[in-house]
Protein backbone atom coordinates (compact mmCIF):
# COMPACT_ATOMS: atom_id res chain seq x y z
CA UNK A 1 0.00 0.00 0.00
CA UNK A 2 1.18 3.17 -1.05
CA UNK A 3 0.25 6.82 0.09
CA UNK A 4 -0.16 10.14 -2.00
CA UNK A 5 3.27 10.60 -2.45
CA UNK A 6 3.22 6.62 -3.47
CA UNK A 7 5.59 5.87 -0.52
CA UNK A 8 5.56 2.38 0.67
CA UNK A 9 2.88 2.22 3.90
CA UNK A 10 2.26 -1.17 4.30
CA UNK A 11 1.92 -4.35 2.81
CA UNK A 12 -0.92 -6.74 2.74
CA UNK A 13 -0.98 -10.91 1.48
CA UNK A 14 -3.77 -12.96 0.36
CA UNK A 15 -3.58 -16.26 -0.31
CA UNK A 16 -6.60 -18.09 -1.70
CA UNK A 17 -6.47 -21.74 -2.64
CA UNK A 18 -8.25 -21.85 -6.12
CA UNK A 19 -7.56 -25.89 -6.94
CA UNK A 20 -10.92 -26.23 -6.34
CA UNK A 21 -12.50 -23.20 -6.63
CA UNK A 22 -13.19 -23.21 -10.80
CA UNK A 23 -16.81 -23.93 -12.54
CA UNK A 24 -17.60 -25.54 -15.28
CA UNK A 25 -16.46 -22.53 -17.18
CA UNK A 26 -13.10 -22.26 -15.47
CA UNK A 27 -13.58 -19.10 -13.92
CA UNK A 28 -12.75 -18.45 -10.62
CA UNK A 29 -15.45 -19.37 -7.81
CA UNK A 30 -15.20 -18.11 -4.05
CA UNK A 31 -17.45 -18.95 -1.22
CA UNK A 32 -18.68 -17.12 1.13
CA UNK A 33 -17.32 -19.47 3.90
CA UNK A 34 -13.60 -18.58 2.69
CA UNK A 35 -10.68 -16.39 4.05
CA UNK A 36 -11.68 -13.43 2.09
CA UNK A 37 -15.04 -12.89 4.01
CA UNK A 38 -13.63 -12.24 7.74
CA UNK A 39 -11.16 -10.01 6.31
CA UNK A 40 -10.90 -6.51 8.15
CA UNK A 41 -9.66 -5.37 4.51
CA UNK A 42 -12.31 -5.10 1.30
CA UNK A 43 -11.87 -7.67 -0.75
CA UNK A 44 -14.08 -8.35 -4.33
CA UNK A 45 -13.89 -10.35 -7.21
CA UNK A 46 -15.00 -9.57 -10.89
CA UNK A 47 -15.29 -11.66 -14.25
CA UNK A 48 -13.46 -10.39 -17.44
CA UNK A 49 -16.21 -8.69 -18.13
CA UNK A 50 -15.40 -6.54 -15.06
CA UNK A 51 -18.54 -7.35 -13.35
CA UNK A 52 -18.92 -8.41 -9.71
CA UNK A 53 -18.68 -11.82 -8.87
CA UNK A 54 -18.03 -11.75 -4.95
CA UNK A 55 -17.25 -9.28 -2.20
CA UNK A 56 -17.19 -9.83 0.92
CA UNK A 57 -18.71 -8.28 4.42
CA UNK A 58 -16.07 -4.86 4.50
CA UNK A 59 -16.99 -4.16 0.65
CA UNK A 60 -20.63 -4.24 1.80
CA UNK A 61 -20.13 -1.86 4.87
CA UNK A 62 -17.80 0.47 3.08
CA UNK A 63 -20.26 0.94 0.16
CA UNK A 64 -23.40 0.94 2.22
CA UNK A 65 -25.13 -2.15 1.35
CA UNK A 66 -26.28 -5.17 3.38
CA UNK A 67 -26.69 -8.07 1.22
CA UNK A 68 -24.05 -9.43 -1.69
CA UNK A 69 -27.15 -9.58 -3.75
CA UNK A 70 -27.54 -6.10 -4.52
CA UNK A 71 -23.74 -5.84 -5.71
CA UNK A 72 -23.77 -9.09 -7.89
CA UNK A 73 -23.33 -8.67 -11.47
CA UNK A 74 -22.94 -4.90 -11.62
CA UNK A 75 -20.39 -3.30 -13.33
CA UNK A 76 -17.51 -2.72 -11.19
CA UNK A 77 -17.15 0.99 -12.79
CA UNK A 78 -20.60 1.98 -11.19
CA UNK A 79 -19.01 1.75 -7.89
CA UNK A 80 -16.72 5.22 -8.45
CA UNK A 81 -17.28 8.21 -9.54
CA UNK A 82 -15.30 8.55 -12.67
CA UNK A 83 -15.96 5.43 -14.79
CA UNK A 84 -13.76 6.54 -17.34
CA UNK A 85 -10.93 6.04 -15.21
CA UNK A 86 -11.83 2.56 -13.97
CA UNK A 87 -12.24 1.73 -17.47
CA UNK A 88 -8.28 3.22 -17.97
CA UNK A 89 -7.44 0.78 -14.87
CA UNK A 90 -9.06 -2.30 -16.22
CA UNK A 91 -6.97 -1.76 -19.39
CA UNK A 92 -4.25 -1.50 -17.43
CA UNK A 93 -4.58 -4.61 -14.99
CA UNK A 94 -5.39 -6.11 -18.69
CA UNK A 95 -1.96 -5.34 -20.16
CA UNK A 96 0.49 -5.40 -16.79
CA UNK A 97 -1.45 -7.76 -14.78
CA UNK A 98 -2.01 -5.74 -11.96
CA UNK A 99 -2.45 -1.81 -10.98
CA UNK A 100 -2.32 0.15 -7.91
CA UNK A 101 -3.30 3.73 -7.16
CA UNK A 102 -5.89 5.81 -5.30
CA UNK A 103 -9.74 5.84 -6.55
CA UNK A 104 -13.11 8.04 -5.15
CA UNK A 105 -15.61 5.76 -4.60
CA UNK A 106 -19.08 6.67 -5.12
CA UNK A 107 -21.02 4.78 -2.03
CA UNK A 108 -25.24 4.09 -2.11
CA UNK A 109 -26.14 6.89 -0.52
CA UNK A 110 -23.75 8.92 -3.10
CA UNK A 111 -20.97 9.78 -0.27
CA UNK A 112 -17.30 10.02 -1.77
CA UNK A 113 -15.13 7.96 -0.14
CA UNK A 114 -11.32 7.71 -0.95
CA UNK A 115 -9.87 4.48 -1.68
CA UNK A 116 -6.61 2.29 -2.08
CA UNK A 117 -7.06 0.17 -4.79
CA UNK A 118 -5.36 -2.40 -5.65
CA UNK A 119 -5.98 -4.94 -8.71
CA UNK A 120 -4.68 -7.71 -10.10
CA UNK A 121 -5.53 -10.22 -12.84
CA UNK A 122 -5.84 -14.08 -11.55
CA UNK A 123 -4.60 -16.59 -13.73
CA UNK A 124 -5.73 -20.54 -14.02
CA UNK A 125 -3.50 -23.62 -14.27
CA UNK A 126 -3.46 -23.36 -18.07
CA UNK A 127 -1.93 -19.22 -17.68
CA UNK A 128 -4.89 -17.51 -18.89
CA UNK A 129 -6.80 -14.92 -16.70
CA UNK A 130 -10.20 -15.92 -15.47
CA UNK A 131 -10.67 -13.32 -13.25
CA UNK A 132 -9.84 -10.03 -11.31
CA UNK A 133 -8.82 -9.73 -7.60
CA UNK A 134 -9.30 -6.16 -5.91
CA UNK A 135 -8.14 -5.25 -2.41
CA UNK A 136 -9.41 -1.87 -1.17
CA UNK A 137 -8.20 0.48 1.78
CA UNK A 138 -10.18 3.63 3.17
CA UNK A 139 -7.39 5.87 2.93
CA UNK A 140 -9.64 7.93 5.20
CA UNK A 141 -8.93 5.53 7.78
CA UNK A 142 -5.49 5.15 7.34
CA UNK A 143 -5.48 9.12 7.86
CA UNK A 144 -7.40 9.10 10.57
CA UNK A 145 -4.87 6.59 12.22
CA UNK A 146 -1.83 7.91 10.96
CA UNK A 147 -3.27 11.41 12.44
CA UNK A 148 -3.65 9.59 15.52
CA UNK A 149 -0.53 7.93 15.56
CA UNK A 150 1.43 11.63 14.70
CA UNK A 151 -0.84 13.03 17.81
CA UNK A 152 0.47 10.13 20.29
CA UNK A 153 4.22 10.72 18.98
CA UNK A 154 4.12 14.38 19.30
CA UNK A 155 2.17 14.02 23.00
CA UNK A 156 5.38 11.65 23.54
CA UNK A 157 7.91 13.63 22.59
CA UNK A 158 6.39 16.57 24.72
CA UNK A 159 6.36 14.15 27.51
CA UNK A 160 10.25 12.66 27.02
CA UNK A 161 11.18 17.00 26.97
CA UNK A 162 8.94 17.71 30.07
CA UNK A 163 10.27 14.74 32.34
CA UNK A 164 14.09 15.56 30.79
CA UNK A 165 13.53 19.25 31.84
CA UNK A 166 12.07 18.07 35.11
CA UNK A 167 15.36 16.10 35.77
CA UNK A 168 17.36 18.84 34.92
CA UNK A 169 15.58 21.29 37.59
CA UNK A 170 15.73 18.06 39.63
CA UNK A 171 19.11 18.29 38.84
CA UNK A 172 19.99 21.86 40.15
CA UNK A 173 17.99 21.92 43.07
CA UNK A 174 19.97 18.72 44.34
CA UNK A 175 23.22 20.52 43.33
CA UNK A 176 22.12 23.93 45.03
CA UNK A 177 20.85 21.88 47.85
CA UNK A 178 24.60 20.22 48.26
CA UNK A 179 26.10 23.52 48.41
CA UNK A 180 23.67 24.91 50.82
CA UNK A 181 24.40 22.04 53.51
CA UNK A 182 28.31 22.69 52.68
CA UNK A 183 27.55 26.40 53.48
CA UNK A 184 25.15 25.76 56.40
CA UNK A 185 28.36 23.28 58.08
CA UNK A 186 30.71 26.22 57.15
CA UNK A 187 29.04 28.61 59.31
CA UNK A 188 28.04 26.57 61.94
CA UNK A 189 31.43 25.35 62.77
CA UNK A 190 32.71 29.22 62.02
CA UNK A 191 29.91 30.17 64.86
CA UNK A 192 31.48 27.49 67.18
CA UNK A 193 35.25 28.70 66.86
CA UNK A 194 34.62 32.12 66.75
CA UNK A 195 31.76 32.20 69.55
CA UNK A 196 31.47 29.43 71.81
CA UNK A 197 34.70 28.02 72.40
CA UNK A 198 36.70 31.44 73.32
CA UNK A 199 33.82 31.25 75.88
CA UNK A 200 34.83 28.06 77.40
CA UNK A 201 38.65 29.01 76.71
CA UNK A 202 37.86 31.85 79.11
CA UNK A 203 36.23 29.85 81.63
CA UNK A 204 39.19 27.55 81.82
CA UNK A 205 41.58 30.35 82.94
CA UNK A 206 38.90 31.53 85.18
CA UNK A 207 38.21 28.04 87.51
CA UNK A 208 41.54 26.59 89.25
CA UNK A 209 39.26 23.11 90.45
CA UNK A 210 41.13 20.75 87.95
CA UNK A 211 37.61 18.62 87.62
CA UNK A 212 35.69 21.48 86.59
CA UNK A 213 38.58 22.60 84.00
CA UNK A 214 39.24 19.00 82.55
CA UNK A 215 35.01 19.13 82.40
CA UNK A 216 35.27 22.16 80.20
CA UNK A 217 38.29 20.20 77.81
CA UNK A 218 35.97 17.37 77.82
CA UNK A 219 32.79 19.72 76.74
CA UNK A 220 35.04 21.82 74.50
CA UNK A 221 36.41 18.26 72.80
CA UNK A 222 32.77 17.27 72.41
CA UNK A 223 31.56 20.60 70.26
CA UNK A 224 34.67 20.21 68.40
CA UNK A 225 33.66 16.31 67.34
CA UNK A 226 29.87 17.97 66.63
CA UNK A 227 30.78 20.26 64.33
CA UNK A 228 34.47 18.86 62.75
CA UNK A 229 33.37 16.60 59.52
CA UNK A 230 36.97 14.89 60.82
CA UNK A 231 34.79 12.10 63.04
CA UNK A 232 32.25 12.18 60.32
CA UNK A 233 34.87 10.98 57.95
CA UNK A 234 37.08 9.06 60.46
CA UNK A 235 33.96 7.16 61.00
CA UNK A 236 33.04 5.85 57.22
CA UNK A 237 36.68 5.11 56.21
CA UNK A 238 37.27 2.81 59.75
CA UNK A 239 33.50 2.02 60.74
CA UNK A 240 35.41 -0.20 63.46
CA UNK A 241 36.82 2.40 65.74
CA UNK A 242 34.30 2.66 68.84
CA UNK A 243 33.04 6.37 69.94
CA UNK A 244 35.85 6.54 72.84
CA UNK A 245 38.56 5.27 70.07
CA UNK A 246 36.84 8.24 67.65
CA UNK A 247 37.14 10.42 70.49
CA UNK A 248 40.56 9.77 71.21
CA UNK A 249 41.88 9.76 67.65
CA UNK A 250 40.31 13.18 67.71
CA UNK A 251 42.56 14.87 70.47
CA UNK A 252 45.86 12.36 68.85
CA UNK A 253 44.69 14.50 65.84
CA UNK A 254 44.54 18.05 67.49
CA UNK A 255 48.04 16.56 69.30
CA UNK A 256 47.17 15.65 73.15
CA UNK A 257 49.27 13.84 74.62
CA UNK A 258 48.10 10.07 76.22
CA UNK A 259 48.74 11.78 80.17
CA UNK A 260 46.14 14.50 78.76
CA UNK A 261 44.27 12.58 77.72
CA UNK A 262 43.70 10.51 80.60
CA UNK A 263 42.96 12.95 83.00
CA UNK A 264 40.28 14.33 80.20
CA UNK A 265 38.32 10.68 80.51
CA UNK A 266 39.39 9.89 84.15
CA UNK A 267 40.83 6.93 83.14
CA UNK A 268 44.61 5.61 83.76
CA UNK A 269 47.17 6.59 80.81
CA UNK A 270 47.97 2.80 80.55
CA UNK A 271 44.22 2.49 79.13
CA UNK A 272 44.73 5.49 76.62
CA UNK A 273 47.32 3.58 75.40
CA UNK A 274 45.68 0.66 74.74
CA UNK A 275 43.04 2.60 72.83
CA UNK A 276 45.67 4.07 70.71
CA UNK A 277 47.26 0.61 69.81
CA UNK A 278 43.36 -0.68 68.80
CA UNK A 279 43.36 2.74 67.00
CA UNK A 280 46.66 2.00 65.01
CA UNK A 281 45.53 -1.96 64.64
CA UNK A 282 42.11 -0.64 62.91
CA UNK A 283 43.42 2.09 60.72
CA UNK A 284 46.31 -0.87 59.31
CA UNK A 285 49.61 0.89 60.77
CA UNK A 286 50.50 -1.34 64.18
CA UNK A 287 53.15 -3.45 62.33
CA UNK A 288 55.71 -0.47 61.75
CA UNK A 289 56.57 2.66 62.48
CA UNK A 290 54.25 5.36 61.04
CA UNK A 291 52.95 8.21 62.99
CA UNK A 292 49.77 7.69 64.62
CA UNK A 293 49.12 11.63 64.60
CA UNK A 294 50.39 12.56 60.74
CA UNK A 295 48.36 9.20 59.66
CA UNK A 296 45.32 10.89 61.32
CA UNK A 297 46.26 14.77 59.81
CA UNK A 298 46.19 12.86 56.37
CA UNK A 299 42.61 12.78 56.52
CA UNK A 300 41.52 15.54 55.37
CA UNK A 301 38.40 17.45 56.60
CA UNK A 302 35.80 18.49 54.16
Amino acid sequence: MHDQQDNPTAKIGYWIDVANGKDISGSLTVSRDSAAESSVNVIAFSDLEWNLTYVNDSFLELWGYTDEKEVFGKPVASFWQTEEKVYEIANAVSANGSWRGQLVAKTRDGSPKDIQLSATMIAGQNGKSVCMMGTLIYVNECRRLEKTLRAREAALEARTTELEEVNSTLRVLLTKRRMDKIEHAKQVTLNVKELVIPCLENLKQNLSDHKQISSLSMLESSINDIVSPFAHELSLRFASLTATELRIAHFVKHGKTSKEMAVLFNVSERTIESHRQKIRLKIGIKNNKANLRSQLMSIQEC
